[in-house]
């Protein structure tokens, strides 16, 4: 990171979560095909942590690839792959959740 980003943390945030979302669109398709037959039948808790689980092999190549030609510090590049992993965790969550069909209310007789 540039000594700018070091004087000003609120623009380095920003820059890592602008990556991380960037990251995590490169990523989506590669976790996506790792978990599309298995996460549709699981509970959203179940899918989450199965996509997390999933996840964590491209998130990090992904990461590492793109800072090799920087110089992030241990805490950056971690803060890096924790965002870019929840960024990946909800677009892929939400496009889970738009494949399963909606189920109607249980309706009880009273």
């Amino acid at each position: 990171m540039a000594l700018l980003d070091l004087l000003n943390p609120w623009r380095g945030r920003r820059q890592l979560t602008e990556l991380s979302e960037k990251l995590a669109c490169d990523c989506r398709h590669q976790v996506w095909q790792r978990i599309v037959n298995r996460a549709g039948g699981m509970s959203p808790a179940e899918s989450r942590g199965y996509i997390r689980a999933r996840a964590a092999v491209v998130v990090k190549r992904e990461v590492l690839r793109a800072v090799q030609n920087e110089q992030f510090s241990a805490p950056t590049l971690q803060r890096l792959q924790q965002l870019t992993s929840d960024a990946v965790l909800r677009l892929i969550s939400t496009q889970l959740h738009m494949l399963q069909p909606a189920t109607a209310p249980l309706r009880r007789a009273a």
